[in-house]
């Protein structure tokens, strides 16, 4: 049984099953080793595109197969058309900590490359440092004779009969 939920589990890292997408192949050198076919199940039309063969150039790189770090699970990646456990395959370090074991000195976030990307006014390699800002703060603009309001009365001549 668990050889089979293994094998289930490999089938997402096998060959590509596409849903939609373009009416041919939008790779350059592989229109003539496609195939279209329409089926019907209950009713409902489905449409199923393929391409095999082997392709001219060398340097073409393997179509229809899932490519090496697709995710096929929770933690798990595709590898040789294998699904398998995420872990081996990543860098398992974690951010830098302040004195008090604190990632990132808690004024950052560790990104997936296992740095800090600190919070504005903090820098360094574990955001500790107080980094002044330089960036000038807006000032208010003083009246001048252009930006001045001037209020004005104004007469509207309700009720006066044109002569």
């Amino acid at each position: 049984m668990l050889t089979f939920f293994f094998r289930h589990r490999n089938v997402q890292c096998g060959t590509l099953q596409c849903k939609d997408g373009e009416r041919q192949p939008v790779n350059d050198g592989i229109d003539q080793l496609y195939s279209r076919t329409i089926i019907s199940i209950k009713g409902q039309e489905y449409e199923c595109k393929a391409t095999s063969g082997q392709v001219g150039s060398n340097n073409y790189p393997e179509h229809g197969l899932v490519k090496d770090g697709t995710p096929c699970g929770d933690n798990l990646i595709c590898l040789n058309q294998t699904c398998v456990s995420l872990f081996p395959h990543v860098d398992q370090t974690k951010c830098p900590t302040n004195k008090q074991g604190q990632e990132c000195s808690e004024h950052g976030v560790c990104t997936n490359t296992n740095r800090c990307f600190c919070d504005m006014g903090w820098g360094g390699t574990d955001c500790s440092s107080v980094v002044l800002l330089t960036t000038a703060l807006p000032t208010e603009a003083l009246p001048t004779p252009e930006n001045t309001i001037k209020m004005e009365k104004k007469e509207t001549p309700y009720g006066k009969r044109r002569a």
